[in-house]
């Protein structure tokens, strides 16, 4: 029976944490259980939905599939065989790097045709593999950065794939090359940003251990027995006797007990001794 008043008691309590404004919020923005989510829970309601979408790798490997260029279309061994190693494909210029192979973004830009069509090979690295590849441009290798990495947006947003090499003087050379060809046609995937669990900072953490021990100490009574010192009521909730016939009180009990005590005294004393009124008394002058 204690535990079920206990528990009625809890249930209680937690419908009125909350103004109804208070939960209306709570609710959209993920529920109560936000409010005391811990470390990994992942926040569903749309008020977290800027921080990521929930399934997002499912979504990025579903535009992957749909944007995906022709199988060995976009070849592997790129300088492989030199001391630079082989250097691979990405879809956005590599901050740092000294080559550069890059997917071109969507659909050919038609305005671009006339000019692609006029470029040469050189024979060199950088387009000496074939597939397409022609030669934009070769700058000095020191200083020519900003300039290859804007030649190298404008033909990725037009469609084209872009190759970049010996940026910022990479092993001596002097010259710097870019090269271009036309790309699968195909839209890189865009892609989704997962929503991540909770992670809380170690002064949350603490403040929350915090919280959760006064509040236990205040429904335990471990804060007013601190409080107010040990007291015992001598309520049994597991009795079935009414309370009104319990003792409220440690002092109360003894006090019961004696006055039990001394009226079983007094009819005993009553019956041994048949003590009887007397009924012969009479009132006034005689």
């Amino acid at each position: 029976m204690a535990d079920a008043a206990q528990e009625f008691l809890d249930k209680q309590l937690s419908k009125n944490r909350f103004t109804a404004k208070q939960q209306q919020r709570l609710d959209a923005s993920g529920g109560s259980a936000v409010v005391n989510a811990s470390d990994g829970f992942v926040p569903e309601g749309n008020a977290y939905s800027k921080y990521g979408e929930i399934n997002a790798a499912e979504k990025n490997a579903a535009a992957a599939a749909e944007s995906a260029a022709p199988d060995g279309f976009y070849e592997s061994g790129w300088r492989s065989e030199k001391d630079s190693g082989e250097i691979g494909w990405s879809d956005t210029w590599n901050e740092g790097g000294h080559f550069q192979q890059i997917k071109g973004d969507g659909p050919f830009n038609a305005d671009y045709e006339e000019r692609f069509n006029a470029l040469g090979s050189t024979g060199s690295d950088v387009d000496d593999h074939g597939a397409g590849w022609k030669s934009l441009k070769d700058l000095p290798t020191m200083g020519s950065v900003d300039e290859l990495k804007s030649l190298s947006s404008e033909w990725e947003k037009a469609g084209y794939d872009v190759r970049v090499q010996d940026i910022e003087g990479h092993d001596g050379v002097t010259e710097a090359n870019i090269a271009v060809r036309k790309g699968s046609g195909k839209a890189a995937p865009k892609v989704v940003e997962e929503r991540t669990p909770i992670e809380h900072s170690p002064e949350v953490k603490q403040a929350t251990e915090r919280v959760r021990a006064y509040e236990d100490n205040i429904m335990s009574g471990k804060t007013s027995e601190d409080i107010f010192g040990g007291y015992d009521t001598g309520l049994d909730l597991n009795s079935a006797e009414p309370p009104s016939a319990q003792a409220t009180s440690t002092e109360q009990a003894p006090a019961k007990a004696t006055k039990s005590f001394l009226d079983n005294k007094k009819q005993e004393t009553k019956l041994a001794y048949n003590f009887k009124p007397k009924t012969d008394i009479s009132y006034g002058a005689n």
